[in-house]
């Protein structure tokens, strides 16, 4: 009998890929999610962290513009005032003074002796070459009573009285009586008028600092103007001395004997009151200004500016009154 041996049969062999192990396929699944989560990391981070939105950097540029704006037009605005509408200040101020002192010298009753109030109208002067007639002097040197017009140093006699009177004024602002006194030479005419009459004085000398000084003669009378010279830019104080043509006036003294700080050359107003109303104009402007800004975005224009404009203004003007204190009295 013959034994047929027959070959063992082949396992048929599948095309798929080999099944992965559950504790490899574990491995692999939590090794992707922290390479996700490294990523999300990473892409949240500063150096990949989105730009800002254009409308965003657009409101940033327009917030500098209008900060910017605002400040050139604040400084034009100063500037306006110092050499403009302070010039128009003084000039209605003068008109007052001089209205009330030519009522004061027709009647005698302009005050000569003793303590003055200091803003109070003492005499009128004139000084042909430095482009100045019939300016009213007033009593004081602080900043407020410069604002009027030239001051007379309240511890000197009044002009023309024996002795040396000493005038400050201003070269920039309010006016700028003394804006000229640089170029006066000697022999030039100054003219003042006081309740005692009409004295005629000649250009002695015009001197800076350190230069030397004659002292007038025991008896006589003579002038002395003060202010600031250079300009735009003053950078030097100036004194004109001007000595009396003609038999001088008595002094009737009652003079005070000491000055207050704000009285001296190149003095400012500092006190608490005038820094304190600095503050208040100036946090009034900012008010106004940032209302402004929010109502510009809701109202029509036409009602923006009646309501808006009168209250910018006010707040302007209060501010460079006050901060005009702050100016050097001659300047």
């Amino acid at each position: 009998m013959t034994t047929t041996l027959e070959a063992p049969a082949e396992t048929p062999q599948s095309d798929s890929p080999p099944q992965t192990a559950p504790a490899e396929q574990t491995w692999t699944d939590a090794t992707t999610s922290g390479r996700r989560r490294r990523l999300r990391a990473l892409a949240t981070s500063r150096l990949l962290r989105p730009k800002p939105p254009a409308a965003a950097l657009g409101q940033s540029r327009m917030t500098i513009m209008v900060v910017a704006l605002t400040l050139c037009a604040l400084a034009l605005w100063s500037l306006v005032y110092l050499l403009i509408v302070s010039s128009l200040q003084h000039a209605r101020i003068q008109h007052e003074l001089y209205t009330k002192l030519r009522a004061e010298l027709a009647q005698a009753t302009a005050p000569l002796a003793g303590p003055i109030s200091i803003g109070a109208p003492v005499a009128v002067l004139s000084i042909p070459a430095a482009g100045l007639h019939g300016e009213v002097v007033v009593e004081g040197t602080t900043p407020s009573a410069l604002r009027s017009g030239p001051g007379h140093l309240r511890t000197t006699p009044l002009p023309g009285e024996i002795g040396t009177s000493v005038l400050y004024g201003r070269s920039l602002s309010f006016g700028a009586p003394f804006a000229e006194l640089v170029g006066l030479k000697a022999g030039d005419a100054i003219t003042v008028s006081t309740d005692q009459g009409v004295f005629h004085f000649h250009v002695r000398d015009v001197r800076r600092p350190g230069d030397a000084f004659t002292v007038p003669a025991a008896g006589t009378a003579s002038l002395t103007l003060v202010s600031t010279a250079g300009g735009w830019t003053p950078d030097r104080i100036v004194y004109v001395d001007a000595a009396l043509s003609g038999k001088p006036a008595g002094d009737p003294g009652g003079r005070p004997t000491t000055l207050g700080p704000q009285e001296r050359l190149m003095a400012n107003d500092t006190d608490p009151v005038t820094l304190t109303q600095v503050v208040l104009w100036l946090q009034l402007l900012v008010v106004a200004l940032v209302g402004s800004v929010w109502l510009a975005k809701r109202w029509r224009r036409g009602q923006l500016w009646l309501v808006a404009a009168p209250i910018v203004l006010a707040a302007l003007w209060g501010l460079s009154n006050a901060a005009a204190q702050l100016l050097p009295n001659v300047l």
